[in-house]
């Protein structure tokens, strides 16, 4: 009789739990999401597209690739990233002009391709951010940027 009122409490204490408590999740990501991270300053950038099982570089101007790369992505690194990702909590928000000149953009295409994707931009400039992504965007490009070894010597 114990155990069935222990699982019946804990039973209840979810449920309470789960209807109480508005929580703001990120969907899990599936075997076959790509994720992409695109920097551009003025007419040049780089673009990191990460699939589960490679990365790909991309640097250029918006016409033309000066150089590109790919690097095979161990499936538990993968793995990792995404859950790295999806702890920074970005989500699309209502678009706030952005009033910057000359300033970097910093665009995310999340779950692309599928019907979860988050796609938006974030610019700073100073203390303020325009764009149309909420969360730790700036915390997303470090988690992309550091999947490309020497990136800034190569940038």
């Amino acid at each position: 009789m114990k155990i069935i009122y222990a699982a019946l409490s804990f039973c209840m204490w979810l449920f309470f739990l789960d209807c109480s408590q508005p929580v703001k999740t990120t969907t899990a990501a599936k075997k076959g999401d790509t994720f992409i991270y695109e920097f551009s300053e003025e007419s040049e950038g780089y673009t990191i597209k990460v699939t589960p099982r490679t990365i790909y570089l991309r640097i250029g101007t918006y016409d033309k690739t000066l150089a590109s790369d790919t690097f095979a992505f161990p499936e538990a690194r993968y793995d990792s990233f995404v859950t790295a990702l999806s702890a920074l909590h970005i989500v699309n928000r209502e678009n706030i002009m952005n009033r910057c000149i000359g300033s970097a953009s910093h665009s995310l295409q999340l779950y692309a391709g599928t019907g979860r994707e988050v796609k938006g931009y974030r610019v700073s400039c100073g203390d303020e951010k325009f764009g149309n992504l909420a969360g730790d965007v700036a915390a997303a490009a470090a988690l992309f940027n550091a999947l490309i070894p020497d990136l800034y010597d190569r940038v």
